[in-house]
């Protein structure tokens, strides 16, 4: 009974990993890893992102993603197929430089790939 409940447990964690990383299954993800605490700097127009998905995930939420994705401050990703291929990381004042026409622009170029 013990081995049957240790099965159970470890079957819902990877069910609950596999839950949370909806955003690499997308085919263009653009994703903000950011924490509660610096709230004043979330980036304001990623739902504005044309031909992708955009999440917002809170660090403090999970914190398993630091060790996942090497987050040591908050971090904006594009990801593709599920695979990392640009990082905007906030300044040293937790705020991000990027705009929607950088993000637009990898997201626009990820989508040309199609058709080379």
């Amino acid at each position: 009974m013990k081995l049957i409940n240790k099965l159970i447990i470890v079957l819902l964690l990877f069910a609950n990993i596999a839950i949370g990383q909806t955003f690499l299954k997308d085919e263009i993800s653009v994703v903000e890893f950011n924490t509660s605490w610096n709230e004043n700097n979330h980036y304001k127009n990623l739902n504005k992102l044309k031909n992708c998905k955009a999440y917002n995930i809170s660090l403090c939420n999970k914190p398993e993603y630091m060790a996942e994705f090497d987050i040591l401050q908050p971090v904006i990703i594009v990801f593709h197929n599920g695979h990392n291929v640009k990082q905007y990381k906030a300044n040293i004042m937790m705020e991000f430089e990027v705009n929607n026409k950088a993000l637009q622009h990898n997201v626009d170029s990820l989508l040309l790939l199609k058709f080379n």
